[in-house]
């Protein structure tokens, strides 16, 4: 199948939102009948309509549909690295792209990124929120340029570099009305006839391991009811009284009826880990590194293994 071209991409989204070639026309300052052209060109490489039209109307087919997502975020992403690359000719400006667990946002990160970025306004930052897999198929695939994944993973590609940035304890959180919400700590065999709502284990695979591995020493296997890729609405069914959680101490958030109580039995300690491709040249990342806390560091090189 022929590529489209990026002119082709331009005349169907412009038809596709105005919904008249007329419009569409004076919009790209191209007359109709070549801006026909383009899309019957565009049709042919792809093998489908993209558009209903008559002399009345012009309508997205199914397939159009589904199609105009992707050229808008194509061309969006052409004008981004346009843009960027005026700017770095003009200012020095450079950029990093960092990929995050999602899941796993938390104070300490944003925090850092914010005095890295105050101190060097020359550099973007961009954030993209992926899971666990997602960020390491990224790395290798130079999308971005370093991750943060939150629990460090058992194995990593031999061409990636990763270190412990930062060590937390784990919180359990628990409905206001819960029989242990009263104490100042609890111990997780306390809770092993609960009902569980845990992070989704595509979202943060590696920590959904650690979770289960916690519980399987105490002696039981969790009761897990629903899993989630976002805090808010993990935090939200403990409010509702249908479960309790286990989160990083960071992403413990004041929520109206839940109690954040820290575990006794067992001490549970989690480690996040920074991630980035050795062999990247990038001056700004090596600066960005420097300023990252350092409590561990491992070059690894034991075959892939998912996060």
């Amino acid at each position: 199948m022929s590529r489209p071209d990026i002119r082709e991409l331009e005349c169907f989204v412009a038809v596709a939102e105005e919904l008249s070639f007329a419009k569409a026309s004076r919009r790209i300052h191209l007359s109709q009948p070549p801006l026909s052209r383009h899309i019957q060109k565009l049709e042919s490489k792809l093998g489908v309509s993209l558009l209903h039209r008559n002399t009345r109307i012009v309508e997205l087919t199914a397939e159009g549909a589904v199609f105009l997502e992707d050229a808008r975020f194509l061309l969006r992403h052409l004008d981004r690295a346009v843009d960027t690359v005026k700017r770095a000719h003009s200012k020095g400006h450079q950029v990093l792209n960092f990929g995050f667990v999602g899941a796993m946002l938390e104070g300490d990160m944003i925090e850092m990124l914010r005095d890295f970025r105050a101190k060097t306004p020359g550099c973007q930052i961009r954030l993209h929120d992926m899971n666990g897999p997602e960020l390491v198929v990224a790395l290798g695939d130079r999308l971005i340029d370093g991750a943060f994944i939150g629990t460090k993973p058992p194995t990593l590609p031999r061409e990636m570099t990763m270190f412990i940035w930062k060590s937390e304890t784990l919180t359990v959180a628990l409905p206001e009305e819960h029989r242990l919400a009263q104490q100042n700590t609890v111990d997780l065999q306390d809770l092993a006839e609960e009902n569980w709502v845990m992070i989704e284990r595509n979202a943060a695979p590696t920590y959904y391991r650690h979770f289960q591995n916690l519980c399987t020493g105490e002696g039981f296997r969790p009761k897990i009811i629903l899993e989630s890729p976002k805090i808010p609405a993990i935090l939200a069914m403990v409010a509702a009284g249908e479960a309790v959680t286990m989160l990083y101490e960071s992403t413990a958030r004041s929520v109206p009826h839940v109690v954040f109580l820290p575990l006794r039995k067992p001490k549970a300690e989690i480690e996040h880990a920074f991630v980035f491709r050795a062999a990247n040249e990038s001056a700004m990342l090596r600066e960005f590194v420097k300023t990252l806390p350092h409590k561990g560091r491992r070059k690894t090189a034991r075959p892939h293994n998912s996060l």
